[in-house]
């Protein structure tokens, strides 16, 4: 990825709040073409950084749940 773009300590709302903010620059329609297709390209690498860090997180909980012997995807209320 491409370090002007993303930092890798980046948090997952920073990301998310930049991927907000150029939704609203390209819905704006006010954008030059070319403008728009950076912009687009920037939003798909933070959405990829995003659900990496999402992948990585559900990684992290069935391990927990494999360490407390909790089926996956079982409801601890029960």
């Amino acid at each position: 990825m491409n370090d002007d773009i993303l930092r890798e300590n980046m948090t997952f709302e920073e990301a998310k709040s930049q991927i907000e903010e150029i939704i609203r620059k390209l819905e704006g329609g006010n954008l030059p073409l070319e403008e728009s297709i950076t912009q687009f390209e920037k939003a798909s690498q933070l959405i990829k950084y995003c659900q990496d860090k999402l992948d990585g997180y559900h990684k992290k909980i069935e391990t927990v749940n494999i360490d407390r012997n909790i089926p996956n995807g079982a409801d601890n209320n029960e």
